[in-house]
């Protein structure tokens, strides 16, 4: 069964904004598809944007397409299941435990919650406990 939403990841999202060759080559896992992304997602969008001097009509592009997606806000389910990621992480090795990936860890957090797949070109994701990865790595 197909499901009919994903929560994509900054790379996969940003890469569809921009239109660079990465979006065309996840169109299969998007097309159609409700996308959600995370709070956190957004706030890399935003960052990226500024840090990269986009101008205004650029930023307003970004905008457009973050209003697009369904945002996932922090809250307080939220933040119990990025805790109980993190201790399962920890628990068998997995790489998102580490404070380095904690940004990655919101986002995964994000799609085990809502218990959608991800939609990802980031090896980090791959193994998560409990979580689908759509990736082509």
């Amino acid at each position: 069964m197909t499901p009919d939403a994903v929560v994509v990841d900054t790379n996969v999202f940003s890469a569809v904004l921009t239109r660079r060759l990465l979006a065309s080559q996840y169109a299969e896992y998007l097309s159609g598809k409700r996308l959600i992304i995370s709070f956190q997602t957004v706030a890399e969008i935003r960052f990226g944007g500024m840090a990269a001097g986009w101008g205004e009509a650029r930023m307003r592009e970004a905008e457009r397409a973050i209003a697009k997606a369904a945002t996932i806000p922090p809250h307080d389910e939220l933040a119990t299941e990025w805790a109980s990621l993190r201790v399962e992480c920890k628990r068998v090795g997995h790489a998102l435990a580490s404070k380095t990936h904690m940004s990655d860890l919101w986002i995964a957090a994000t799609a085990s919650l809502i218990g959608i797949p991800l939609v990802s070109h980031d090896a980090i994701f791959k193994g998560t406990p409990g979580l689908t990865v759509l990736t082509l790595l």
